[in-house]
């Protein structure tokens, strides 16, 4: 039962992850491409 809702609680926390990374890019893609870029590191770095 504890497994099924860290499953859960890991979910939410990858979806609001990605939620705030499409936030951060979007605001990201007006600036130069180096900030777009450590964005995407830093997102793959928490997967």
């Amino acid at each position: 039962m504890t497994r099924i809702g860290q499953a859960i609680r890991r979910h939410r926390e990858s979806t609001r992850r990605e939620r705030e990374f499409a936030r951060a890019f979007r605001s990201a893609s007006g600036s130069d491409m180096r900030t777009e870029l450590e964005h995407l590191a830093n997102y793959s770095d928490l997967r």
